[in-house]
């Protein structure tokens, strides 16, 4: 289970495409291209009949827990964040940058980045894996929640832009902290670029 973050354009064919984590669109090492992706997920009672998706290819060889799957087209997709609003670009993440993201099992979440440009160990279907370009996000106000299981893919946004800063992929309760990786090498990585 996790979040289909949003929607990317494939550079070389134009193709459109959903991006989210390679542990919410893989997760696990003999995955192949073609490969379904449901919606909702298995976790959550999804089937075959809820397939929106096909597996296209990963960013795990560049240290980025992101992956892309070109639509079957069997479903409208709207270019929209549950509950917010369209993005409008990508930027670059800034220290005390306040952000929003909408995630299948938190909902709407408000935070600030407090760190950018990090690394992070994550063990990965028994495999322990270095994660670049990681940022750290705390909540903006004290005892609130800024992440739960599940709302892995999450596009982090910078509130007052819209613009994606990057994509959810960790978090911890203590202290209460969310983990994303940079949008810009997600998407440089994939050969991407987001629908906007």
């Amino acid at each position: 289970s996790g979040t289909l973050g949003g929607m990317v354009i494939d550079r070389a064919t134009g193709v459109p495409m959903l991006l989210s984590n390679w542990h919410v669109l893989v997760g696990f090492w003999q995955a192949q291209p073609g490969w379904p992706i449901c919606q909702p997920g298995p976790l959550d009672g999804g089937r075959a009949s809820d397939t929106v998706a096909k597996l296209t290819r990963n960013a795990m060889s560049a240290n980025l827990d992101a992956a892309v799957a070109e639509l079957t087209g069997d479903r409208r997709i709207i270019n929209d964040q549950l509950g917010l609003a369209p993005v409008t670009g990508v930027s670059q993440a800034k220290t005390d940058m306040e952000v929003v993201k909408s995630g299948r099992t938190s909902g709407i979440t408000y935070g600030r980045i407090s760190g950018i440009e990090g690394t992070t160990k994550m063990t990965y279907a028994g495999v322990l894996r270095l994660i670049r370009n990681v940022m750290t996000i705390d909540p903006r106000q004290a005892m609130t929640q800024v992440s739960a299981p599940g709302d892995s893919g999450s596009f982090w946004i910078e509130e007052e832009s819209m613009k994606v800063v990057g994509l959810h992929f960790a978090g911890s309760d203590s202290p209460e902290r969310a983990l994303a990786i940079d949008m810009q090498p997600i998407l440089d990585a994939l050969n991407v670029d987001l629908a906007i």
